[in-house]
């Protein structure tokens, strides 16, 4: 792709601003971007290509609140009208994952948008060969990956952006 366009979600400290930091190349967003505003946008020649990111998160308790819920919705539709290459939702594998979570996307994202949503694990690199065997331990994240269509990697910063290109769908 010459332009690559994400929506980066997950809740707090799940290490969506390293995930991002990495994507664009540069130290972009710190741990405390988010606490303060809603969502945030970046933008950044990286690779050779610009790339887009719009992050946003949730404390794990206030998912289910309707102004997260319509902060989501708005970040998701504006990269889909912009061209969204992904929606790329960052999970913690060294902390619970609540299949609330889930639940509550899946009544919120329309399908379409699950078609484009990749899962990366941060922390999980000592898992990344067994990666299937490590999701399939947690029945929550199973039933997360399974709904991205099994398209899951874990995070490294030296080719993430490889990998989240190689799980988008044409």
């Amino acid at each position: 792709f010459e332009q690559l366009n994400f929506v980066i979600i997950g809740c707090h400290r799940a290490g969506k601003n390293d995930l991002c930091n990495a994507i664009l190349g540069k130290k972009t967003f710190r741990f405390w971007c988010l606490w303060n505003t809603k969502h945030a946008k970046a933008t950044h020649r990286a690779s050779g290509r610009k790339v887009k990111v719009t992050v946003l998160g949730w404390d794990e308790d206030n998912l289910s609140q309707d102004d997260v819920q319509r902060e989501i919705l708005k970040c998701v539709n504006w990269s889909c009208k912009a061209g969204l290459h992904a929606v790329v939702f960052v999970v913690d594998a060294d902390r619970p994952y609540s299949d609330e979570t889930t639940k509550t996307l899946e009544e919120l994202l329309p399908e379409k948008v699950w078609d484009h949503t990749i899962v990366v694990l941060r922390n999980a690199e000592a898992h990344e060969q067994n990666l299937e065997d490590f999701v399939r331990k947690d029945k929550s994240l199973q039933r997360l990956v399974q709904k991205c269509r099994n398209r899951c990697c874990v995070f490294n910063k030296d080719d993430i952006t490889e990998k989240l290109e190689a799980n988008t769908p044409n």
